[in-house]
């Protein structure tokens, strides 16, 4: 799912540097830390963003810098890939344009269009129109920074991912096996 939503995110915005942090780490239990430190610091003498330097590296500097070819690999892997996400979903928008990203990605998770379908769905009072990625990212964001229920004093029942970052006076949490 993280993935998904990264790749909405950078689809949003090729310049989101904590997105293509997120890009670079996928399949690597340290997340390329060590290859990473090592391009923050290579972009950070020289006054460029993430998304800069992996514009900016060419084969010579990426292995003088990097110094791991799995790192490597995925560093320049990373741009190309975008670019054809970028291809795939030109034109398109709304649930097309999700069930594109799930497809591109890959993860095997049946519910992943629903999910991300519910993440991005526009806010019931109309907040945000439109359904290009920058809005469904929008729209993504702030329903995960800021979840939203009825609280006029009532009962609220809510899903997990509804209720996450809400405070009450009480919370009762049922499971069902």
């Amino acid at each position: 799912r993280s993935r998904a939503y990264t790749a909405l995110l950078l689809l949003a915005d090729a310049s989101d540097d904590v997105a293509w942090r997120s890009w670079l780490g996928f399949g690597d239990w340290l997340c390329n830390s060590t290859a990473m430190a090592k391009l923050r610091a290579w972009a950070f003498e020289r006054g460029y963003s993430l998304h800069e330097a992996l514009r900016a590296l060419d084969a010579s500097e990426m292995t003088s810098v990097c110094q791991s070819d799995s790192a490597i690999s995925r560093i320049a892997q990373a741009e190309t890939s975008m670019e054809e996400l970028r291809a795939l979903v030109r034109g398109a928008h709304g649930t097309n344009l999700l069930r594109i990203i799930c497809d591109f990605v890959a993860v095997g998770d049946s519910d992943l269009p629903a999910f991300l379908g519910k993440l991005t769905a526009p806010f019931e009072d109309g907040w945000c129109d439109g359904d290009d990625a920058a809005t469904l990212a929008k729209r993504a964001r702030m329903r995960l920074a800021f979840p939203s229920c009825s609280l006029n004093g009532t009962v609220v029942v809510a899903s997990l991912e509804r209720a996450a970052a809400l405070s009450a006076a009480c919370v009762v949490v049922c499971g069902f096996d």
